[in-house]
C-alpha cells in the first residue's frame, strides 16, 4: 500500500546516509561530473569507468552498476555489455538510461545486447522507453516517432504500456521522466509530482537522477530504488525552483537541496557521535501535536507527518507516535522542524519524545521488532 511505499524509500534513503554504497557508472562524458556529484549528494560513493577491465572490475566491490548510453565510444561497445553480464552474475543490480537510443548502429547494438542481461531499473524519458520497448521486440508495444536526440516526443502516459512491458520482462522496475514521473514494477504503478521546469534547462538531471537510482539500488530493491530516486529529484526541483529562476543557479541550488543534511552546513556546530568516530544512531518515538481535541486537529497532525517523511530518514507512524532514526542531530532537526511546523502558526503545541540512542547501529527501528517476532516465531 501507499505508507508501505513510502516506508521502503524512506529505508532506502536512510540506508545510503548510513552506508554510503558505492555504485559504479560507465555514463555520459557530458554530464560525467553531474552524475557523481548527485551520486555524492545523497551520501552515495562514486566511481566512473569505460575500460572493460576496470568496469569488470568495479562491479565486484560496487553494490550497483549504472550504465548511460550517451556519447558511446568504440571502446563501449566491449566494456558495456561485458559488465552488465557481469553485473548480472553477481545478483547485484544494473541501472540503464537508453540516452540517445536509435541514433547509430554502435548504440543499437549495446542496447540490443543488454535485452539479455535484464536490467533490474530502465529510467528514460517517455520516447527512449517506447524505443527501448520496440527495439527489444517486447510485445503489446506500439511504434512511436522514438526521441528527437535525447528529448522526449510523447507522452508520459503514453509510454506506460511500454514501461509495463519491459518491467514485466526484467521483473525490474522503469521510471519514466516528465511533467509527472511514472514509475512501475510491471504490477504496480506510482506517481510522483514535483520538480521544475527548470530541470529541462539544465544538461544532465536525467542523466545524474539514473546515476542516484543506481546509488539507491545498492541497497534496495528496484521498484524502491527507482522511486526513491524519483520522489528526491521531485523534491529538489521543487525547493530549488522556488530559490531562483535562472539555469545556472538553478544547478548549484538544487544539489544541496538533494540528501546534505541542514545542520551539515551550519558553522561551528559537530554532529554528535560515538567514541572513535563511528556512528551516533539515535531512533525516537515523538508524538508531536496540537492543544486540544477532535478530528478537527487531523489536518495539522498531517502537517508535521508531512515534515517527518519529506525529511528522507526512516520513519514510522502508528496512533500514538511516530519513529524516526538517524544520526543525533539529523533526528532532533527533524523533530524541531516539524514542532515549529505548528508553533510557527501560533498554535500550542505539545511536545511527547523518548529516544534510544545506540552507538555503531543502523536500522534499530526494523531490527528490535524482527527480534522479538523471531522469538515468538520460535515459540509458536
Amino acid at each position: 500500500d501507499k505508507h508501505e511505499l513510502e516506508q521502503a524509500v524512506a529505508h532506502a534513503v536512510g540506508q545510503t546516509k548510513a552506508t554510503t554504497p558505492l555504485a559504479g557508472s560507465i555514463t555520459n562524458a557530458v554530464t560525467m561530473n553531474l552524475v557523481a556529484n548527485a551520486q555524492i549528494a545523497v551520501g552515495g560513493s562514486a566511481a566512473m569507468v569505460y575500460l572493460e577491465d576496470e568496469a569488470v572490475g568495479l562491479s565486484e566491490v560496487a553494490g550497483a552498476f549504472y550504465v548511460n548510453a550517451g556519447t558511446l565510444l568504440p571502446p563501449h561497445e566491449q566494456s558495456i555489455p561485458a559488465v552488465a553480464q557481469h553485473v548480472q552474475q553477481l545478483g547485484k543490480s544494473l541501472v540503464l538510461d537508453p540516452v540517445g537510443i536509435g541514433l547509430g548502429g554502435l548504440r543499437t547494438r549495446v542496447l540490443v545486447a543488454l535485452k539479455s542481461c535484464k536490467p533490474a531499473i530502465v529510467r528514460g524519458n517517455a520516447s527512449e522507453i517506447i524505443a527501448l520497448a520496440n527495439l527489444w521486440n517486447l510485445a503489446g508495444v506500439e511504434a512511436a516517432g522514438g526521441p528527437r536526440g535525447v528529448d522526449a516526443v510523447d507522452a508520459v502516459d503514453d509510454a506506460l504500456a511500454a514501461a509495463l512491458a519491459i518491467a514485466r520482462f526484467t521483473k525490474g522496475a522503469v521510471a519514466i521522466s516528465g511533467e509527472t514521473d511514472v514509475v512501475t514494477d510491471g504490477t504496480l504503478v506510482a506517481r510522483s509530482h514535483g520538480g521544475s521546469v527548470m530541470m529541462t534547462n539544465i544538461t544532465g538531471a536525467g542523466c545524474s537522477q539514473g546515476g542516484v537510482i543506481a546509488i539507491y539500488a545498492a541497497v534496495a530493491d528496484p521498484f524502491a530504488a527507482a522511486l526513491a530516486g524519483v520522489q528526491v529529484y521531485n523534491l529538489a526541483g521543487s525547493r530549488a525552483a522556488a530559490a531562483t529562476d535562472a539555469p545556472a543557479s538553478f544547478q548549484v541550488a538544487f544539489l544541496p537541496r538533494r540528501a546534505v543534511p541542514r545542520h551539515a552546513a551550519r558553522r561551528g556546530r559537530q554532529s554528535v557521535r560515538a567514541r572513535g568516530g563511528g556512528r551516533m544512531n539515535t531512533l525516537v518515538a515523538v508524538a508531536i501535536s496540537p492543544v486540544g481535541t477532535g478530528d478537527e486537529l487531523s489536518a495539522d497532525v498531517a502537517e508535521v507527518i508531512r515534515v517527518i517523511r519529506e525529511s528522507g530518514l526512516p520513519n514510522r507512524t502508528n496512533s500514538m507516535s511516530t519513529e524516526i532514526e538517524g544520526e543525533w542531530d539529523e533526528v532532533m532537526d527533524v523533530v524541531k522542524r516539524a514542532t515549529f511546523v505548528l508553533a510557527e502558526k501560533g498554535i500550542r503545541t505539545e511536545l511527547v519524545l523518548k529516544a534510544d540512542i545506540r552507538p555503531g547501529f543502523t536500522d534499530t527501528m526494523h531490527a528490535k521488532v524482527d527480534k522479538v517476532e523471531s522469538i515468538l516465531e520460535d515459540r509458536s
